[in-house]
């Protein structure tokens, strides 16, 4: 038996770039959490790398170079200001039908959790990756 909860999911290339941008991060996080900061050089060359693994860089120089910069500014803007606790933690949640409106069954919920991470100031938070533009539509 399976629910429609109302959860899309997106396809084709901006898809394929959220992939390759979750896989640059969980492996840039991953070092994070043992301590190590990534060059501007490694970073571009984990994200060379990731990046060639779905699409022909020459047929798409200018996408990957935004792609690229995207990337960079990110980690160097946001990624170095946290202590990362976890990346790509896997989670299995039981959801009683009581505390979920209009579900007439309970149900499990899982997957994974792009990032788990504490700011400047000791609190934690949650983080899910979207690689897309935003859109109030």
């Amino acid at each position: 038996m399976s629910y429609n909860l109302g959860f899309a999911r997106t396809g084709g290339k901006a898809a394929n770039r959220g992939s390759v941008f979750h896989e640059i991060m969980e492996t840039a996080n991953k070092k994070l959490m043992e301590g190590e900061v990534l060059s501007k050089e490694e970073l571009e060359e984990i994200t060379c790398e990731t990046y060639k693994s779905m699409f022909d860089i020459d047929e798409n120089k200018e996408e990957y170079e935004t792609f690229k910069n995207n990337v960079w500014n990110y980690y160097f803007k946001y990624s170095l200001e946290r202590e990362v606790l976890d990346a790509e933690f896997d989670f299995e949640l039981y959801v009683d039908e009581k505390i979920m409106k209009n579900s007439k069954t309970d149900f499990i919920l899982n997957g994974a959790i792009d990032l788990i991470y504490k700011d400047s100031n000791g609190e934690a938070f949650i983080l899910d990756y979207k690689y897309a533009e935003f859109d109030p539509e």
